[in-house]
Formats: structure tokens, sequence, C-alpha cells
């Protein structure tokens, strides 16, 4: 079978190591820092040009991506209970598989889906998954995946993937969610955002600006079992996907796919402002009550986490987090 890039290099590795009977160490991350051993012995197995290996490596597809931006399948697990990233995982879209099924296709996984701040598929508008609805186990497609009797079926428990599911309710802002999460894919491959989103931000701060909202949103307060994210949840979201503040952990590429889209979601009200439509014309942002929405629910202790964080901020968050704190000091006089 002929190799291109959008192949994910982690899969050729495991065939690699099955046939050979080797072990992979759980200090190495396939796809990401690959040793120089495996890198020539599957260049050499496959009989591809080096070069080729390379170039289906994360870390030259997406360069200067932090490791904890991946998705990770974590099956070792360090003293203090947090996972060791052996590979990095793959999301999968349930629509795109029926449709490859259909026309007997292989299934296509972009590269892209390893990043863990992608929630949905561009082409459906549907959640990406990761695991078995029916099993949960993580990573369920075998690879090469052609189709097996016009089916795509669970590694372990045999569920076919590739049935027509039934349509879902569109995620709520979900304009305003995809749109942030193109941004940032965009950013990562050098395109700077709209420029009325923050005005004169380059490709790189763009995206360091998500990165750092991601780690600020996961973060797990002192004292608390649940992490800032969960402070910018509106009603219908917590609802529909049954947000209770409830333990997580505090990396995001250990989160369920909920979790996951809970902080991106937050990131896009902050970026976006309260209701906000990026896709609008007339689209002009306000992230003020955004901010003293969340100052309004954290404790007074943890305003020194957003404080702190602001400093980095463009100019124009800068401003509206500003406003929002001169609106809480205010109020808090008035009582």
């Amino acid at each position: 079978m002929p190799l291109t890039v959008e192949d994910r290099l982690e899969e050729l590795l495991d065939a690699l190591c099955l046939v050979n009977r080797w072990s992979c160490s759980p200090s190495e991350c396939l796809d990401l820092n690959l040793d120089l051993v495996f890198h020539l012995a599957l260049s050499n197995f496959c009989r591809v040009p080096s070069e080729l290996i390379s170039q289906m490596t994360l870390a030259r597809q997406f360069p200067e991506i932090p490791q904890e931006m991946f998705l990770s399948s974590p099956n070792f697990f360090s003293t203090s209970g947090y996972p060791i990233i052996c590979h990095a995982g793959y999301a999968f879209c349930p629509d795109c598989l029926y449709e490859a099924a259909q026309m007997g296709e292989p299934a296509y996984i972009p590269a892209a889906w390893s990043l863990a701040l992608l929630t949905h598929c561009r082409a459906h508008s549907r959640p990406l998954r990761s695991r078995c609805p029916i099993c949960f186990v993580e990573e369920p497609l075998l690879f090469p995946t052609p189709p097996q009797k016009s089916g795509f079926f669970c590694r372990t428990c045999g569920f076919d993937f590739s049935v027509n599911f039934i349509p879902e309710k569109p995620a709520p802002r979900i304009k305003a969610v995809m749109a942030l999460e193109d941004a940032y894919l965009k950013a990562v491959w050098g395109n700077a955002p709209d420029p009325r989103w923050l005005s004169g931000i380059s490709s790189r701060d763009f995206r360091l600006l998500v990165e750092s909202l991601v780690v600020l949103f996961s973060t797990r307060l002192a004292g608390e079992t649940h992490i800032l994210a969960a402070f910018l949840l509106d009603h219908e979201v917590a609802e529909r996907y049954h947000f209770c503040r409830h333990a997580a952990e505090a990396k995001l590429p250990y989160f369920s796919w909920h979790w996951r889209f809970a902080v991106i979601f937050s990131i896009a009200k902050v970026i976006f402002g309260e209701h906000a439509d990026p896709t609008c014309s007339a689209f002009c942002p306000d992230s003020s009550q955004v901010f003293f929405e969340l100052l309004q629910n954290l404790p007074w202790e943890d305003h020194i986490h957003i404080f702190t964080a602001s400093r980095t901020w463009p100019k124009r968050l800068q401003d509206d987090f500003g406003r929002a704190m001169k609106k809480t000091r205010e109020e808090s006089m008035s009582f």
C-alpha cells in the first residue's frame, strides 16, 4: 500500500513492532520523538526514503506544538498516578467512516485529528470520537483499516463504526467553537486569525495565546475538585453534557471529549464574547461581560490566577478584563 504524509506513523510503527516482536519503551512518544533506530528500521521495512518517514511525524507536520496539546494514549502510569505518554492518540468521525465504507475506501484519519484542541469534524460538524461507544476501549480501529464487509469494526467488541449514526443536535455555540479551532489550526500553519478578533496579532502569538488559555482553563484550583473552565459554562452546556464540576485531570490530553469541549468552549467565549458570532460580517467582539461573569463566580482568592494570566494577553483582552475588574469592585463596594 503506498504511503502518504497523511498516514499516521504510529500505526505503521505498531505493525513493525508486532512483526518483529519488539516492545516500545514507555518513555518514547511515537509520532513525536521517534528513536533513530526505529526511524531507520521503519524506512527499510516499508522500502521508502527516510525523509518520507520524517515528514510523517507529528513534530514535522505540526512544528513547535507542545506535546501536551496532542491527544495521547497512556498505557503506563507514574507513581503519582499521572499517565506516561507512550504514543500520540487519534480521533475519528463516524460519518467519515460511513462514507468511506459506502465507497469501499480505507478509513481516513487526518494527522490534525491527533490535536487535542480539535473537537469536531470540519465536514460533518460531528464530535470527533476516540473510543468505542460500546466497550469504551481507546483507539478502537485497527490500521491499516480497509473496510471489511463494508464496515469498520472495533478491535475489541466488533462494533461497526460505519453504521449510519442518528444525526446529533449541534453543540452549543458550534460556530464559535469551530471558528476558534479552525483559526488555531491555521495559525499552526502560519496564518494569522481574522484581524477583527485581536487586531494585529501574529499567527505565532495567536497560537501561544490559545495554548496559554488551554493551560489556564484546564487548571484545577486549590481546594477545588473542578477545573477553571467549569465556571464559564452556561446552563445549556452544563445540562446537555452533564457537567457537575466533578474531579478532572488538570492536563487537556487526558480529558474526555466533554471536558476538552468545555475548555475550548470557554476559550471561545473569552476571545469572541458572550454571544457573538465570529462568522458574522458585523462581528465586534467584547469580552468584558464574560470576564465579569467569571470573576463573579470565582472565589476572591482565586482572582489572582486570572489577573496574572492577563498580563500576557493582547491589548483588547486586557482592556476588556480591566473593565470587568472595575465593575466587580464597584458592585462589591455597593453592598
